[in-house]
């Protein structure tokens, strides 16, 4: 039988399995985070530094003995002269050194003690950012907890550390605020949560700034406020300072709060700082928004029935479809907001700011806007009908086809305002100002004019047949006066 002449295969050379956390580097990364390699560094470091050490002193000796011996060669009289003239020269050489020496020192010292400093700044960092990030996850888990105190100290541990450290945690924590409250107080209100807001004694309706009571009923009406937590959460969001264009340059963000469909009813938001928050389709019926900065806010579709947001800021806010019946908005700033196609029947609007602001199509039926300004806003096809207007400035308004029937309009200021196709039946325009203003085909049946001066108006189309006014009305000299109108002042 013929020998077996094969070769055996060659075993696969031996590779070092490396552990996981040397995967992924560099060969020389790899090699300098070996234990030898690392020996061998340390005792490189060491020697140079001896070596440094020993060069120092044999410059010393160098300038002490060599360098004096070397300057002083001359002839000198006796070897005692030579001796003294050495010895003297050896003084300032050595001083030099010296305090070439003590700088070197000090500014060794100074970098070592620097580096101390960054190294221990960086530790107290380190363990600072543990610390808040331990007390973080403990405030989570704490307003997740079953047990109402144990909520609430969650809630403040958040607004405490938000304050701490706001660079880090003053955005997310507001976003989680928000996440609490729409979770725990969705609107409509989820099933089965126990969230719902508990009624609270109803107190009297306001209605063109004066308090009427409540209807006798065999049970009195409730009015509802917000589960303490979700009040909490809420007054936390609300006290929040606004920043400074200081912190705005240390790295401190803001983030508008979001609490859309969120069931915050009776809610007290008094004073609130909520400037750009989104409030679209939330319940604030009866809510406390006295003098709250709502400022660019989305209240688009919101319910505030019967909220009271005397002297609120609303500046640019998105007030579209809101339902804002019997609101009382006295003083309010609303310049620039958008009121579109929003409900304010009954509502109280003394004095409000509203300059600007769009409220085409807007229901404003038996609402007060005595001494409103309203110069240059947008009232196309708002129903104003039964509205309280005295006083009201209407300069360069829109009410181009609204509805004015038996609105009171004593004394407005309607100079230079667009009212074609407006129906004015049977409103109160004694002593107004409508200089200027466009009437054409105005539907003026039944208007009381007594006083009112219309120079310079357009009332082309207009009926002036059933107009009332008296000898102080001034009209167009193109206009035929009624001869119904008295032309002496009756005494």
């Amino acid at each position: 039988m013929a020998a077996d002449h094969g070769h055996a295969p060659r075993p696969a050379p031996y590779r070092r399995r490396l552990r996981p956390a040397q995967r992924g580097r560099r060969p020389e990364k790899r090699i300098a985070s070996l234990p030898w390699v690392r020996a061998l560094v340390l005792m490189a470091r060491a020697i140079s530094l001896s070596a440094a050490v020993f060069l120092a002193i044999g410059l010393l000796m160098l300038a002490l003995w060599a360098v004096p011996e070397w300057l002083n060669q001359r002839n000198f009289a006796t070897p005692a002269e030579r001796a003294t003239a050495v010895n003297a020269a050896r003084i300032p050489t050595a001083g030099l050194f010296l305090a070439v020496v003590g700088g070197i020192s000090a500014w060794i010292s100074h970098r070592t003690l620097v580096q101390t400093r960054v190294r221990d700044e960086k530790t107290v960092a380190l363990t600072q950012a543990g610390q808040y990030t331990d007390r973080y996850v403990k405030a989570i888990q704490l307003i997740s907890d079953d047990k109402l105190n144990a909520r609430l100290g969650g809630l403040y541990a958040l607004e405490q550390l938000a304050r701490e450290e706001p660079k880090t945690y003053r955005a997310t924590i507001s976003d989680v605020l928000c996440a609490y409250i729409r979770d725990r107080a969705p609107w409509p209100p989820a099933d089965d949560k126990g969230t719902a807001a508990t009624p609270r004694p109803r107190r009297p309706r306001v209605a063109h700034g004066r308090r009427e009571p409540a209807p006798a009923t065999s049970e009195p009406e409730k009015l509802l406020s917000p589960p303490i937590d979700i009040q909490t959460a809420l007054t936390i969001l609300a006290r929040r300072a606004p920043l400074t264009a200081e912190d705005r340059a240390g790295g401190i963000v803001e983030r508008s709060p979001d609490l859309r469909g969120s069931d915050l009813r009776g809610a007290n938001l008094a004073e609130a700082n909520l400037q750009g928050a989104n409030l679209a389709r939330a319940h604030l019926k009866d809510a406390d928004l006295r003098r709250a900065h709502l400022k660019d806010a989305d209240l688009s579709g919101a319910h505030l029935q019967g909220a009271n947001l005397t002297g609120a800021r609303l500046q640019g806010a998105d007030l579209s479809g809101a339902h804002l019946q019997e609101v009382n908005l006295s003083g309010a700033h609303l310049k620039d907001a958008d009121l579109r196609g929003a409900h304010l029947k009954d509502a109280d609007l003394s004095g409000a700011h509203l300059q600007d602001a769009d409220l085409t199509r807007a229901n404003l039926q038996d609402a007060t806007l005595i001494g409103a300004h309203l110069q240059v806003a947008f009232l196309a096809d708002a129903h104003l009908a039964d509205a309280i207007l005295a006083g009201a400035d209407l300069q360069d308004a829109n009410l181009a086809r609204a509805n004015l029937q038996n609105a009171n309009l004593t004394g407005a200021n309607l100079q230079n305002a667009n009212l074609a196709r407006t129906n004015l039946q049977n409103a109160i325009l004694a002593e107004a100002n409508l200089q200027g203003a466009f009437l054409v085909h105005a539907d003026l049946g039944g208007a009381n004019l007594p006083g009112a001066d219309l120079t310079g108006a357009n009332l082309h189309g207009a009926d002036l047949a059933d107009v009332h006014g008296n000898s102080a009305t001034t009209l167009p000299p193109e206009v035929v006066r009624p001869a119904h109108w008295p032309t002496t002042p009756v005494a």
